[in-house]
């Protein structure tokens, strides 16, 4: 089974994944991390084969992508054995969170919210999740 944990940028999909590792380490079944770099690229080529490599195998799978356009959903509906989580949080709670984190991360300056808004992230993010 693959077990693929979507969802737009800052909302949570990585601290969910956290929890599938913690639950599979604490019960002891085993699992595969997926490569996540063509997910991470939306390279839909090499993921697409590495899905299918692993569709049909026995064991457990995870993997994780910010993956919400409709070719990349096409592609995850096409697999057999492939679960998708996927974690919504509220739009300004994850705004705020990005324009904390980001300039925290890259250690520049943090511009004013609204040029964040208008001329950064804050809009791509409002259009991620809607």
């Amino acid at each position: 089974m693959i077990y693929f944990f979507a969802g737009a940028h800052r909302n949570g999909s990585h601290f969910q994944y956290l929890i599938a590792q913690e639950a599979l380490d604490q019960i002891g079944r085993p699992y595969r991390v997926l490569d996540p770099l063509p997910f991470h690229k939306r390279d839909l080529t090499a993921s697409r084969r590495l899905l299918h490599a692993v569709a049909n195998e026995k064991g457990t799978f995870l993997v994780k992508g910010h993956w919400y356009r409709k070719k990349e959903l096409d592609l995850l509906r096409s697999l057999p054995n492939l679960q998708v989580f996927v974690i919504w949080r509220d739009v300004v709670d994850a705004m705020m969170s990005s324009y904390r984190y980001y300039y925290a991360k890259k250690q520049l300056e943090r511009p004013s919210f609204n040029d964040f808004y208008w001329k950064g992230l804050g809009r791509w993010m409002l259009i991620e999740q809607y």
